[in-house]
């Protein structure tokens, strides 16, 4: 089966047009090398019969220690944090178009809401440089006491990167964001993740 997370988009993401239908591969910047990875997630590789495509996808829930360093800015209760792709049949042969990010806050309803406010927009730090990129909330799940009273809302924000936008990602020594009034520090577990998926991109002539 599936992992869940590239069950969200995995037909958008085997849509998008092929950059080898594009004319050839663009330069890239350098995929990671292959070797032991400093994070604390995990990384599933799944091949789906029925669409004949293969995913593979980083899960990185957060523990309190790990959410501490993570939110620079902002108050949020729980989090997780996912990242991958998809690649038709079981050997790629050419590179994935796009690398999905999922981030699932879970936060005072209050915070929520008041994030409603502010542009969805993702501005991404690396080493300085603004990379800017659109993300969607795609769900959002209110968390109720037994009485009915919401006591937390859950939010699923969806970003699609090209390629090409991960890997400067992945290659930067320091990378942190910002999404509606939330600030997040990737360096350290959270961008070793990051490099581990992508060192799985290993193109089979």
């Amino acid at each position: 089966m599936r992992h869940p997370l590239l069950l969200l988009l995995g037909a958008t993401l085997l849509a998008a047009t092929s950059l080898a239908a594009q004319g050839g591969v663009p330069s890239l910047p350098p995929i990671p090398d292959v070797r032991p990875y400093t994070h604390w997630g995990t990384i599933e590789n799944s091949y789906d019969d029925e669409e004949n495509s293969t995913s593979i996808a980083l899960d990185l829930p957060f523990g309190d220690e790990d959410l501490h360093r993570f939110v620079r800015r902002g108050r949020v209760r729980h989090l997780s944090f996912g990242a991958g792709f998809v690649y038709p049949g079981k050997v790629m042969t050419k590179y994935p178009d796009v690398v999905t990010l999922i981030l699932k806050l879970t936060r005072d309803p209050s915070e929520a809401l008041k994030s409603d406010k502010l542009p969805t927009e993702l501005v991404l730090m690396l080493d300085g440089a603004p990379l800017r990129v659109g993300s969607t909330l795609v769900a959002r799940n209110a968390i109720s006491e037994d009485r009915g009273a919401m006591r937390e809302i859950e939010d699923t924000y969806v970003v699609v990167l090209t390629l090409g936008q991960f890997l400067r990602i992945v290659n930067a020594a320091k990378v942190s964001a910002a999404l509606q009034g939330q600030a997040f520090e990737f360096t350290g577990g959270p961008l070793e993740g990051m490099r581990d998926l992508a060192s799985r991109i290993i193109v089979t002539p």
